[in-house]
């Protein structure tokens, strides 16, 4: 009895990991929707930042109806534990924290305000520091 209670146990807990996998992998492919839906809308600002090498690695949706910005179709490779892409917001002061996106970003929704002028990508050491410590991997200006 105590055997078959300890096997049930641990088939309902790797179930519940798993829940919790599908349960993320479904919020971030909505994410990855409204970020796209939020491209298409003719009021948003897309923005291609792009290596030195001009090589595009991270689009920027912006200024969509609603308000929400979106950073998401990376082609940027994984980092390792320790390290984070930070998006920087380039504003009259210099660059501002955007948001963070992780060891491997996929899509991220964050605030904009207004005056910002372009963007910077950097890798950074978590936690992430106030202002860019490395040197940037992309950059774009804005558009409009």
């Amino acid at each position: 009895m105590a055997i078959a209670l300890a096997l049930f146990g641990g088939l309902f807990a790797q179930g519940e990991i798993r829940f919790k996998e599908l349960e993320t992998t479904m919020e971030r492919i909505a994410l990855l929707e409204r970020a796209q839906l939020a491209a298409t809308d003719p009021a948003a600002i897309v923005t291609s930042l792009r290596t030195p090498r001009n090589e595009p690695v991270l689009t920027v949706v912006s200024r969509a109806v609603g308000g929400d910005s979106y950073a998401m179709n990376s082609t940027l490779p994984p980092l390792p534990n320790g390290q984070s892409y930070q998006l920087w917001r380039s504003e009259r002061g210099g660059e501002v924290p955007a948001v963070a996106l992780g060891r491997q970003p996929d899509a991220v929704m964050f605030s904009l305000p207004s005056g910002v002028t372009g963007f910077v990508l950097t890798v950074e050491t978590v936690p992430t520091p106030s202002r860019p410590t490395l040197p940037a991997v992309a950059g774009a200006r804005l558009s409009a």
